[in-house]
């Protein structure tokens, strides 16, 4: 797959990258970055940052788009050198997660794209690469960038990634393939009533799951009130730096406590498992901080220096790199893998395919808990099942 995505970016073809959550999408775009001059973006911080990118809305100049309309956009433009500099000279454009762009902000985008390289070919004429996953989070209050007349106008080559990394279950390969389609069986669904079991049942060691909400409001009091209930001293570090725009990639200032559960927020030693998502339990605090992983390692960690580029500034901040782990939200979690959640799939679930996005982020059927379950929570958006049928 990776030959034909060199073959066509090389040929200027507009691409359609695809396939479910753990397919290799963020990978492979990793790889052409190496070979071919490409600007990288994506539809959200956290997931610009995964692949190295910026945010679409930053690299436009357009920011959040709501009423705009071109005239105004390009106003914007004119005043922001950097990103116009950016659009006349760009060759090939990566927008990943795509499922989140709405169908106004793509075609805002294709017209003033135009009218800024003085070019009428979509996009003016920039090869554009379209990756992720429309069985996963749709955009908010607007339509699939696929409705667009703009997405016929492009004229996609579509490569769709058939084989699953992150998952090597193979039971849990086939339930989520199945529930990112609503066709679970009664099979799959006794699997997952299983799973609601265990987690009434499993008396979990020091290392305990993360809890995925539907509320993003929810995720912050949670993580408080945990630490607030653990006895042990609290533990204050304040990151290196006063840049308050990285508090997406790193907390300015990090609340840790011995017995706290956290995660691992950068890829360390994939082979070891520690990766972006591993989850542990604090040993021992100080000038380092000592966590103890699911293997049963304990691993000392000095401050991480993370690094975000944009608008040709690059920005640091030395900090811990991790997050408190008692909870995080579905929408926050797309994009990510988690060794072990728990996940309440009961009345709190809204929208299409967030129960696959939330069941899909788990590496395996044994490091799923379900607080509780109710199948016809699992709902998919007709739009899309045509779309790629």
């Amino acid at each position: 797959m990776y030959e034909k995505l060199i073959e066509l970016v090389k040929s200027q073809r507009n691409v359609f990258l695809t396939g479910q959550g753990g397919t290799g999408k963020s990978y492979l775009i990793n790889q052409l970055k190496k070979e071919i001059d490409i600007d990288v973006t994506s539809t959200t911080g956290i997931s610009a940052y995964l692949i190295k990118g910026s945010t679409i809305h930053s690299y436009c100049g357009i920011g959040v788009l709501s009423k705009y309309s071109v005239k105004d956009v390009l106003k914007k433009i004119k005043k922001n050198k950097l990103a116009k500099r950016r659009l006349i000279e760009c060759k090939t454009l990566v927008i990943d997660e795509i499922s989140m762009l709405g169908k106004k902000y793509f075609e805002m985008m294709n017209e003033t794209f135009k009218l800024v390289r003085n070019d009428d070919r979509p996009f003016g004429g920039i090869c554009i690469i379209l990756t992720g996953d429309f069985m996963q989070l749709p955009p908010i209050n607007d339509g699939y960038v696929f409705e667009s007349d703009v997405w016929d106008e492009l004229n996609l080559e579509i490569i769709k990634l058939e084989k699953v990394y992150r998952q090597t279950d193979e039971i849990y390969k086939g339930i989520l393939s199945r529930v990112r389609l609503g066709k679970q069986t009664n099979e799959d669904n006794v699997e997952l009533y299983k799973r609601v079991k265990a987690y009434h049942e499993t008396n979990f060691d020091d290392i305990k799951p993360t809890f995925l909400t539907s509320r993003r409001t929810d995720v912050d009091q949670m993580n408080k009130d945990e630490l607030e209930k653990n006895p042990n001293d609290l533990v204050i570090y304040k990151a290196e730096d006063d840049d308050k725009n990285l508090d997406w990639i790193a907390p300015s200032v990090l609340y840790l406590k011995v017995g706290a559960q956290v995660m691992l927020t950068v890829n360390i030693n994939v082979e070891r498992g520690l990766a972006n998502g591993s989850r542990g339990v604090v040993m021992k605090l100080g000038e380092m901080v000592y966590v103890k992983f699911l293997s049963g390692e304990i691993i000392p960690f000095e401050r991480h220096e993370f690094k975000y580029e944009e608008d040709d500034k690059v920005s640091t901040r030395k900090q811990f790199p991790f997050i408190l782990a008692y909870c995080t939200s579905i929408y926050k979690s797309q994009g990510s893998t988690l060794d072990m959640a728990v996940i309440d799939l009961g009345y709190t679930v809204f929208g299409h395919h967030s129960v696959y996005v939330a069941l899909s982020r788990v590496r395996s059927l044994k490091g799923l808990y379900l607080k509780s379950y109710i199948p016809n929570k699992i709902t998919v958006d007709e739009r899309v099942v045509d779309f790629y049928s």
